[in-house]
């Protein structure tokens, strides 16, 4: 009979009550305190507690009332595709530059466990090859140990060699190959039903093998062999094995948490593609267009603006998140996105944006807008519109919009 898990919601940015906070042994880095000493959430991601799950929902993705009243299957649907948006931060990450560290900040080194699939997807598991020639035989002919090992003598005109040696190749499993199968199944029995994880299919008859978990001497083997190891790709595979059992060993309880601590790069990063697969425009009320089908513009950057001549400091740059200027059309969308709760002030560095690109390029229009999770559907409103007395007398209009953006959309369509 299936274990019936018990599923707690709570919400990045929202208090959290204190019973949770013990239950699932919450620490100061998942929790920050108001000035009055109220505990809110600090991370999105699941934590696990024996049978007991605490899923921390992003900010504006639904009310916590409203994810408690589905039921199981829905629940676990909708925590996959937060989890997904993790691994597709995260993944993105891994094609850049990055190297697997911290910048996930996840307390289970997903990262590792994704680098160690891919080699596991490329090449297979790890195997140590050895080529043995042994006479009589194999499965192909190696002359050079014929010729220098064999008799050789004359029958019927013709030259004989006695014996003849074949070559055989031969594939050894080793240690790394044994922690190769524990990452890729311990990963997928752990989350398989909270994430969206490639099969393990051709390897789950092995198990998840006893002794690895916790056991430091394999980690400083495994260290060991590195040390050895030339290949480049083979080094990344084992320094990806040792992040991950270093991760999963230096939790005091051996727990399976994901907690991520920066979802709003996950928000920029969902954006960004979202602009690119559905933004059409702007309509004569200047309400941000979306089309309902992937369109795939693929027209928006992330591009510095290096505003400052002084030698000394020329490396300076502001950075728009989403910037797409359209030459024909002689228009400017400067969008930013931001994972708040709420607005409350003035967003000067969206203002200065405005400024410089709309001096740089005079005889373009201007469209400028937050980009803002919501729990409802897509809706433009102003933000701020400057009062002409604090503009230049040539200046025009400066306003900056509020775009709300549905999150579950958008982030069903980073995932897919």
């Amino acid at each position: 009979m299936k274990t019936q898990v018990k599923i707690d919601p709570t919400q990045d940015g929202e208090l959290i009550d204190d019973k949770l906070i013990k239950k699932y042994g919450l620490n100061k880095n998942d929790i920050f305190y108001s000035k009055e000493g109220n505990p809110y959430t600090n991370f999105v991601g699941v934590v696990h507690r024996g049978t007991d799950i605490l899923v921390s929902l992003p900010k504006h993705f639904m009310k916590t009332s409203t994810f408690d009243n589905y039921d199981e299957p829905d629940k676990k649907k909708y925590i996959k595709l937060i989890m997904d948006s993790i691994n597709a931060s995260v993944r993105g990450y891994q094609k850049s530059d990055h190297q697997v560290q911290d910048k996930s900040d996840t307390t289970f080194a997903i990262a590792a466990y994704f680098k160690v699939y891919e080699y596991f997807a490329k090449y297979g598991l790890y195997h140590v090859a050895h080529q043995e020639i042994k006479p009589f035989s194999g499965n192909k002919i190696a002359w050079k140990e014929t010729l220098r090992r064999s008799t050789k003598f004359i029958s019927n005109g013709n030259l004989i060699f006695s014996p003849i040696f074949y070559k055989k190749k031969r594939t050894d499993e080793t240690l790394i190959t044994d922690c190769m199968v524990f990452v890729i199944n311990y990963t997928s029995q752990l989350f398989n039903d909270f994430m969206t994880l490639p099969s393990n299919a051709k390897i789950a008859s092995r198990g998840v093998k006893s002794g690895i978990l916790g056991n430091n001497a394999v980690i400083y083997k495994l260290q060991e062999i590195l040390s050895r190891t030339f290949k480049d790709i083979d080094q990344q595979l084992i320094r990806n094995i040792i992040v991950f059992l270093q991760r999963v060993n230096s939790s005091p309880r051996q727990v399976p948490d994901i907690k991520y601590y920066n979802y709003s790069s996950v928000w920029e990063q969902a954006v960004q593609k979202y602009l690119n697969n559905h933004f059409q425009g702007v309509d004569e009320h200047n309400n941000m267009q979306f089309a309902s089908d992937n369109i795939n513009g693929e027209r928006f950057v992330k591009e510095p603006l290096h505003y400052n001549t002084v030698k000394r400091y020329r490396d300076w740059y502001l950075e728009p998140d989403h910037l797409l200027i359209d030459e024909g059309r002689k228009r400017i969308y400067i969008l930013d996105s931001k994972y708040y709760k709420q607005i409350k002030d003035l967003n000067h560095k969206q203002f200065v944006y405005h400024v410089l690109l709309s001096n740089k390029y005079s005889e373009f229009e201007i469209f400028d807008s937050l980009v803002i999770p919501s729990e409802g559907s897509t809706k433009t409103e102003e933000y701020v519109n400057i009062d002409s007395k604090y503009l230049l007398k040539q200046e025009k209009p400066i306003t900056i919009y509020l775009t709300y953006l549905n999150m579950i959309d958008v982030l069903k369509n980073y995932v897919n």
